[in-house]
């Protein structure tokens, strides 16, 4: 199974790459590593 994490970094890759051929500054990584799962609420 494919991590969702680098799906969604492979895509915002090829948005980039196409929104700018010329290269330039890449997208900045996200410093909180995507949202975490939410806490189970069964108390």
């Amino acid at each position: 199974m494919t991590n969702i994490t680098e799906v969604v970094v492979n895509i915002q890759q090829q948005s980039h790459d196409l929104m700018n051929p010329l290269g330039g500054a890449p997208n900045p990584p996200n410093p909180h590593g995507g949202a975490p799962n939410p806490p189970a609420d069964n108390y």
